[in-house]
């Protein structure tokens, strides 16, 4: 058995489903799940001097260079627990963030003194005619 099977919702199959909140979550393709799972494998603290803590360093660090080459990107790359998180970390003491109004709560929060952007009836933000010093989050 699959193990987020008991997380499958109950609907009939034969209704058809159509998944609306992706900004939220997205289901995982099987590869992930596998990936994750492997990854599991590796409990310890990559902080740790233990062996264990080693082999996790390891594979923490291939994880970063594997993604840093498949985006092209030469710096280091930082990895989070999640959206708040990495709100906060780029946003967190800069002023100036235009944020649109329709933003999620961890970017509002995290924005020192945020520019609110409007938001037209179709949901595009339009930051036209404000003077950025810093950085926009739509």
């Amino acid at each position: 058995m699959h193990p987020f099977s008991q997380l499958e919702p109950t609907l009939s199959r034969n209704e058809p489903r159509i998944y609306l909140d992706h900004a939220a979550t997205t289901p995982m393709r099987p590869e992930a799940v596998a990936a994750v799972m492997e990854g599991m494998a590796r409990w310890a603290n990559p902080s740790s001097p233990h062996a264990e803590g080693r082999a996790a360093r390891a594979a923490l660090e291939d994880a970063r260079r594997r993604i840093a080459q498949a985006l092209d990107w030469p710096h280091h790359v930082i990895l989070t627990s999640g959206a708040s998180e990495s709100a906060s970390l780029a946003l967190r003491g800069r002023p100036g963030i235009g944020v649109a109004a329709v933003e999620h709560d961890a970017v509002l929060r995290a924005a020192d003194r945020p520019v609110m952007l409007d938001v037209d009836a179709g949901g595009i933000v339009r930051p036209e005619g404000r003077d950025w010093t810093a950085l926009q989050s739509a």
